[in-house]
């Protein structure tokens, strides 16, 4: 059975990443690929949209290990970063290689029964920004009800995570499947006549 769910594993990770509180959700349906005679899995950082965007880089390191950390109690043999980066300098291979069919049926004559789980890290990024409006305010003196002209000042934050996965079998350089992921989050603080509360963008992005 664990043979056959790896897509199930990357569908998985979105939804928690965009839940509130992850849950495990036992999966009946058929599975989307079948990888019965592989052994092993290389799950490659996601190659940025925008070679030169740090956050694209980082974020395709991030879904990267998370999708390694959630295939670690599989059957699989998950080849790291540093095995990997060895077996490419043997072949004189660079990182952007490995999009690359070439590359791919180079490295599969050496790792025959593995797949690889690549993709592009199209967006990743979080941001806030503070809007005030003008209000009658309310406040209680001796018992008293005082109307009194405030600003009350909103922080809105969001965060945006868009990327796609491909499984490839690595021997034959074929496809297996692709699947688009995406997530968007969002938050506020509110304060009247003062600076709202910082949201913790890092917290919200992840």
């Amino acid at each position: 059975m664990k043979k056959v769910i790896l897509m199930v594993f990357i569908t998985a990770i979105a939804a928690s990443a965009c839940s509130k509180v992850g849950v495990v959700v036992p999966v009946t349906k058929p599975a989307e690929i079948n990888l019965r005679g592989k052994n092993e899995i290389i799950v490659s950082d996601l190659t940025p949209a925008n070679p030169w965007d740090p956050n694209l880089i980082r974020g395709g390191q991030i879904l990267a290990d998370m999708v390694r950390e959630n295939l670690a109690g599989s059957n699989f043999k998950i080849i790291d970063r540093n095995h990997l980066g060895r077996i490419m300098t043997e072949l004189q291979l660079a990182t952007s290689d490995l999009a690359s069919p070439e590359g791919q049926l180079k490295l599969g004559r050496l790792m025959t029964g593995s797949v690889m789980v690549t993709g592009r890290m199209d967006n990743y990024e979080a941001g806030s920004e503070v809007t005030g409006e003008r209000q009658k305010c309310k406040r209680y003196e001796d018992g008293e009800e005082i109307v009194y002209r405030c600003v009350v000042y909103t922080r809105n934050a969001y965060s945006t995570v868009r990327a796609s996965f491909s499984v490839i079998d690595i021997e034959s350089s074929q496809n297996l499947k692709t699947k688009m992921l995406a997530c968007e989050n969002t938050a506020w603080t509110q304060a009247t006549d003062a600076e709202p509360a910082h949201i913790d963008l890092e917290a919200l992005i992840q």
